[in-house]
């Protein structure tokens, strides 16, 4: 599975909200929160993920998760 994520300028995280449904960005979310050891995960909606990719690079995780 491949992770995006977006770390802003204040070292917050976010990733983008899937369109699939609630269920599918907290598998993300919780994929995430594992893989880098944090706590939180910022939840972006498209609007502000295009912003953010304007601004931050895009940066990808991936995991052995299929």
């Amino acid at each position: 599975m491949k992770l995006e994520i977006i770390i802003n300028d204040k070292g917050e995280i976010y990733t983008l909200f899937e369109p699939g449904g609630v269920a599918t960005t907290h598998t993300k979310v919780c994929l995430i929160k594992q893989l880098l050891d944090i706590d939180s995960v910022g939840i972006a909606p498209p609007d502000l993920w295009k912003e953010l990719r304007e601004k931050y690079q895009v940066q990808v995780l991936e995991n052995l998760v299929e």
